[in-house]
């Protein structure tokens, strides 16, 4: 069976919801959190991006 890649969009608190995804699915797992750099926009500590797999 193919995988499936969606993309889902947070405004705010990206890491308290890839968090609670990965804790509420099964054998799932947080691949990449990326952060703020000196040279983006956001506060220093914010997550910009990340990679998880569900039930994978």
């Amino acid at each position: 069976m193919p995988s499936i890649t969606p993309t889902l969009w947070f405004d705010h608190n990206l890491e308290d919801a890839v968090t609670f995804y990965a804790a509420v699915f099964p054998n799932s797992r947080i691949e990449d959190l990326n952060g703020v750099t000196d040279a983006g926009t956001g506060e220093p500590g914010d997550v910009l991006s990340g990679t998880f797999v569900l039930d994978g």
